[in-house]
């Protein structure tokens, strides 16, 4: 089986995204447990939460932060933003803030506001468990949030920060790092990423904000779409006025790239006849929570335990192997995420002993942008690569069959009307999906998007002009000039 991973090492990921700089100079003691005693910095920032060090920890940040764009005043001062890496996220940012002058940018590893947060907060506590009446947690939780803020208080001595940015407004470890900020007057942002939420999802999603997570501490959400920000809204997770739709901004350069397209400019070829399926698990888009302790998910009761995607994952799976086994000319990719869910799943579809053509790729991990590009057609569930198909103007397909047929699933499913093709059986989806190969149904990619195209990426990611970049600056600035920053 060809199987391409770009599976990566914290490190590495952090030096795939950023230029990291060394400049940390120690001497004596804690010299010494920084560089030869820990394999990790981790552990030090766990420890110095413990002993209540806010001015050595604030010093040690300092070392810690990795400059990403040293900001230049055009009209206006610099305007300097801290933001807290997650995949999917930080290309967000990107596509909002890099290659724009007036933003100083310096990301900080999550992963050390997390080890400080152990130090204060009950294991028992995560992104949704962290509503509790217990008398422990929340004097736990009120020790971790003035710990911040001495913290904060000796960091911005040195560094002055206008804005620090998120990618969800109920990461646990970051709850009372928003208060914090809020405490000082540092404006707190989400750039929420989780916005795809099928109506049957919604309610879920509404009843989970309510019971399990708090109001948001922090200054400001961003949203990509109307129905996240109405979720939020109903549940009380923040004021209203205060949650703004975006778009994705990630979705920008797609549209830039499509835009740059000519309609006979990229032809199919023969050699060219990609197809793209972006894998999915019997769990996309149904109800589940992943648990920090104990067992990997939480137990949801038997009726939402017993919804699942089996039977749909196990035949387009296999559908993508008659499809490159149909024709050895087409190139099938089975795109999967950098995941153990994702990993487990094609391993179990497939199986050991499965002999993969010659014409199949597996590739593990990744930005798919390059793979939807060079597609003829992209096939998927549920996922947010569809929504990027789109908005290139790739055609896109959607298996509409075994339980995404069943009444009692459909409101599981993410609908694109319009936008996309439905194959309503294995059979079918392997035709149109060949069809497309090698009828050259993409002969090359126009600038314009038709109105059913507009509607949908408009409905589900707030991004059919390409512009949502520009509204995450604007909604920054704003939330900056609003707390007397700028």
């Amino acid at each position: 089986m060809e199987e391409r991973h770009s599976r990566k090492s914290t490190r590495q990921r952090h030096r795939e995204y950023f230029k990291l700089e060394n400049k940390s100079k120690f001497t004596g003691f804690i010299g010494l447990l920084w560089r030869n005693r820990f394999k990790t910095v981790l552990p030090v920032f766990t420890l110095l939460g413990y002993f209540k060090q806010a001015r050595l920890t604030a010093f040690l940040l300092r070392t810690r932060l990795v400059k990403i764009q040293k900001g230049k005043a055009v009209s206006g001062k610099v305007i300097n933003v801290v933001f807290l890496p997650k995949a999917g996220f930080t290309e967000d940012i990107r596509a909002s803030l890099v290659g724009y002058g007036c933003f100083n940018l310096v990301a900080l590893d999550r992963a050390i506001v997390k080890a400080i947060c152990a130090a204060f907060l009950p294991k028992a506590l995560d992104n949704n468990r962290y509503r509790s009446s217990s008398p422990q947690a929340s004097t736990a939780k009120l020790k971790y949030q003035s710990f911040w803020t001495s913290v904060l208080e000796y960091f911005r001595h040195r560094i002055r920060v206008d804005v620090m940015v998120t990618g969800n407004f109920g990461y646990y470890a970051e709850q009372e790092l928003a208060a914090a900020c809020s405490s000082l007057g540092i404006p707190f942002v989400a750039l929420h990423k989780e916005n795809l939420k099928s109506p049957a999802l919604t309610r879920f999603y509404q009843n989970l904000y309510e019971t399990r997570r708090i109001p948001f501490q922090g200054s400001l959400i961003c949203d990509y779409n109307d129905i996240e920000r109405q979720i939020q809204i109903d549940a009380g997770s923040f004021p209203e006025d205060k949650i703004v739709i975006t778009g994705m901004p990630r979705l920008d350069s797609i549209h830039q790239w499509r835009e740059r397209q000519s309609s006979d400019s990229r032809s199919q070829s023969e050699t060219n006849r990609q197809v793209l399926f972006m894998s999915f698990s019997p769990k996309t888009g149904l109800p589940f929570m992943g648990r920090k302790t104990g067992e990997r998910f939480e137990n949801l009761g038997e009726d939402l335990e017993s919804l699942g995607w089996w039977k749909l994952v196990h035949e387009c799976h296999v559908a993508m192997v008659k499809l490159a086994l149909s024709e050895p000319s087409i190139h099938v990719v089975i795109k999967t995420k950098d995941s153990k869910m994702a990993i487990d799943t094609y391993k179990e579809v497939f199986g050991p002993d499965f002999v993969c053509p010659d014409n199949l790729e597996i590739a593990v991990g990744g930005d798919p942008f390059q793979y939807i590009i060079n597609s003829c057609v992209v096939c998927g569930f549920n996922t947010t690569a569809l929504f990027e198909a789109i908005a290139a103007n790739v055609p896109t397909v959607v298996p509409y069959f075994a339980e995404a047929a069943e009444p009692a699933m459909r409101g599981y499913v993410v609908d694109l009307e319009d936008a996309a093709g439905r194959a309503t059986s294995v059979d079918g989806l392997v035709q149109k999906l060949r069809n497309y190969a090698l009828e050259n149904g993409r002969m090359g990619t126009t600038s314009g998007l038709t109105s059913a195209q507009r509607r949908i990426l408009k409905k589900w990611v707030g991004n059919a002009d390409g512009k949502a970049g520009e509204r995450v600056r604007d909604s920054i600035k704003k939330i900056i000039q609003s707390a007397g920053l700028a």
